[in-house]
């Protein structure tokens, strides 16, 4: 029997730990976690069709009927679109020279510290294609959440809140609702969640290319690592996710009696517009029932800015919450209602007007 279960909603963490169980992969995935928001909250499903992924977009929900016995009914179907979602290829080589290595007395865990650095690199690479990524710019990459939202006249507009901006330096919030039909990252079927890692200098150090290059090819002794993500994003229902574009940033003001846009009613449109409940699906892989879970992502100004506005007004739905971090250290967290307000820096304050 199919049963709810957030353990269909799997993170990327959770599906490494599931399918690498020597931990050679795990360290650096909670690393590549904790230095990206949309990494801690994104569900990740194995893509159907190699380097892309075959799926449907709900854009409607059938008509049922009521019948007496004996007399039939119109047979009807959900309204869909199909979509080919393209996977995007990350590589990156941390190459450590032997000497720095060797002199800090621990050169794996020297060279750990590097791979750290390079998966947070990769993680940040993830995070701004997940919000602004352009097949259409860069062949290269996949279709991130705002191109998907970013037209007033397109059948995903009813999702588009308009802030009102009409100049070039624009912001956007983004409430997503991850998991079930709702949104989900991709990754590579074959491949370790879409993550893979190798030690090119498994047995000591070797000749490799200096990471600093002058007019002639230079080597040194060094260490190497190669590692990639191939992953990409599927969104099965539109309505399960909201965005409100067009925030003139210069225009904000912490009295929203002043001018600029109303962050807190724009919320309340928000609030209304998400359709959470359509992001309840049934995994394709298992059969159970899944459901999502629904975030907030803005950037740091649009977060001071909701405060500061909370501030002057009798009633919202904006409140903090102190809850256990990590080391056992409390911290607080902004939500708005039951949805966790998450700070994402890759939210540009560039963002061309959507008309």
């Amino acid at each position: 029997m199919a049963t709810v279960s957030s353990i269909m909603n799997p993170t990327l963490k959770d599906i490494v730990d599931r399918e690498n169980p020597d931990g050679s992969v795990a360290k650096l995935i909670e690393a590549a976690e904790r230095s990206s928001v949309v990494m801690q909250d994104a569900t990740f499903v194995k893509a159907n069709d190699g380097d892309s992924h075959q799926t449907t977009i709900r854009t409607g929900i059938p008509d049922v009927a009521e019948r007496r016995y004996n007399q039939g009914i119109n047979v009807t179907k959900t309204t869909a679109m199909a979509v080919k979602e393209q996977l995007a290829l990350m590589e990156a080589l941390s190459s450590v020279d032997a000497a720095l290595a060797d002199k800090s007395g621990n050169a794996q865990n020297y060279r750990a510290s590097e791979r750290v650095g390079k998966m947070q690199a990769g993680t940040n690479w993830l995070e701004r294609n997940f919000f602004y990524g352009s097949p259409a710019l860069s062949p290269d990459t996949f279709m991130g959440i705002a191109p998907r939202y970013s037209s007033k006249s397109a059948q995903s507009a009813s999702q588009f809140i308009d802030a009102g901006g009409t100049g070039t330096d624009n912001t956007s919030i983004f409430l997503i609702t991850w998991g079930g039909w709702g949104t989900n990252l991709l990754y590579k079927a074959g491949k370790v969640a879409g993550f893979e890692f190798r030690d090119l200098t498994p047995d000591g150090s070797k000749l490799i290319d200096a990471p600093v290059q002058s007019a002639t090819r230079k080597q040194m002794l060094g260490y190497q690592d190669w590692m990639a993500m191939h992953t990409g994003l599927t969104v099965g229902d539109w309505s399960a996710n909201v965005r409100i574009g067009n925030i003139d940033v210069s225009d904000l003001r912490s009295d929203k009696t002043l001018g600029g846009a109303d962050l807190l009613d724009l919320f309340t449109d928000m609030k209304w517009a998400a359709k959470t409940t359509a992001s309840l699906g049934v995994n394709y892989e298992t059969g159970e029932l899944v459901d999502g879970k629904t975030v907030i992502y803005v950037n740091k100004r649009i977060a001071g800015f909701l405060e500061k506005q909370a501030r002057t007004s009798k009633y919202t739905d904006l409140r903090f919450e102190q809850v256990m971090g990590r080391n056992a250290r409390s911290v607080f967290e902004l939500f708005y209602g039951d949805w966790p307000i998450r700070i994402s820096d890759a939210i540009v304050e560039t963002e061309a007007r959507v008309i």
